[in-house]
C-alpha cells in the first residue's frame, strides 16, 4: 500500500512537471522566438522576444488577459517593425534594439511600467527612448504612451505648482531650491519623466544634483500622493487609471 502511494505521488509529480514544461516551451513567431522568464509577480509573466535575423531583444509583461496582451504584443511587433525599417540596409549588422518594461505596482489593480528602449544604429550611435505602459487589471485595459503627463500648458503649470508646494514644505530641500529650474524642467514637453517612480500610493520624482536647485540640495526625491497626480496624467493614461476602456479599431 505504501509502495502504491509513493508511486502515485511520483506519477502526479511527473504530470505536473510535464505540464509546467509544456507551458514554458518557447513560442515560435514569424520573425523570432518568445521565451517565458521568471516573474516575482502573480498578476503577470515576464516574456522575452528574441529576433531571428536581427539583434533585437524585447522584455515585456504578459497578463493572460486578451485585451491587455493584444495591446502589449501589438506594441512589441510595431517596435520591431519600425526598427527593421531603419536598419534593413545595415550591411555590417552593428545595429541593435533592447526594450525593457520595469514594473511599479501602484494600487493593486494599477501597474505602471517604465519603458526603456536602447537603440544602437552603429558603433558610434546609441540613444535611449523612454515611455510608459499603464495596465488596469480590474477593467482589463492597457495603454502605451511616450508621455506620462499631459503636455498641455495649463496642466503642466498645475503640475509644477503641486511639485513646488511639496518642495517648499520639505525643510531639507526648501533652502536650496530654485523654483525657476523646476518650472523649466516641468514645462519642457520634450522631457518624458523617466525620473518618476511609483511606490504604492506615492509618486516619487527623482532629480539630479543642481537640476532643480543648488548643489547643496543633493539629488532630491520629491514625493506626492498618487491621488494628487492623477489629474496631471496624459489623457489616455488618466482614463485607464480611472477604469475607462480606450476604443480600438476592433471595438
Amino acid at each position: 500500500m505504501k509502495r502504491f502511494g509513493l508511486f502515485s505521488l511520483f506519477m502526479i509529480f511527473a504530470f505536473i512537471l510535464v505540464g509546467c514544461s509544456a507551458t514554458n516551451e518557447p513560442i515560435k513567431l514569424k520573425h523570432g522566438v518568445v521565451y517565458k522568464e521568471h516573474s516575482n509577480n502573480q498578476d503577470f509573466d515576464n516574456m522575452k522576444f528574441v529576433a531571428n535575423d536581427y539583434n533585437v531583444e524585447i522584455h515585456y509583461p504578459h497578463f493572460g488577459v486578451e485585451r491587455i496582451d493584444k495591446k502589449i504584443e501589438g506594441a512589441r511587433n510595431k517596435e520591431f517593425e519600425d526598427f527593421i525599417d531603419i536598419v534593413k540596409d545595415d550591411e555590417h549588422m552593428d545595429s541593435s534594439l533592447k526594450i525593457v518594461f520595469n514594473a511599479h505596482d501602484v494600487r493593486g489593480d494599477i501597474y505602471m511600467f517604465n519603458i526603456t528602449r536602447v537603440v544602437k544604429l552603429s558603433k558610434d550611435t546609441e540613444y535611449s527612448i523612454h515611455g510608459v505602459l499603464v495596465v488596469n487589471t480590474a477593467s482589463g485595459e492597457a495603454v502605451i504612451s511616450d508621455n506620462l503627463f499631459n503636455i498641455g500648458q495649463s496642466s503642466r503649470e498645475a503640475l509644477f505648482k503641486r511639485l513646488d508646494q511639496a518642495i517648499r514644505d520639505n525643510p531639507a530641500y526648501a533652502p536650496y531650491y530654485d523654483a525657476k529650474k523646476l518650472e523649466d524642467r516641468t514645462m519642457d514637453i520634450s522631457k518624458t519623466f523617466s525620473n518618476v517612480d511609483f511606490k504604492g500610493d506615492v509618486v516619487q520624482f527623482h532629480y539630479d544634483q543642481n537640476e532643480i536647485g543648488s548643489g547643496a540640495m543633493g539629488t532630491p526625491n520629491v514625493e506626492i500622493p498618487f491621488r494628487d497626480v492623477i489629474e496631471f496624467l496624459e489623457p489616455t493614461i488618466k482614463a485607464v487609471v480611472e477604469g475607462e476602456l480606450i476604443p480600438t479599431n476592433e471595438d
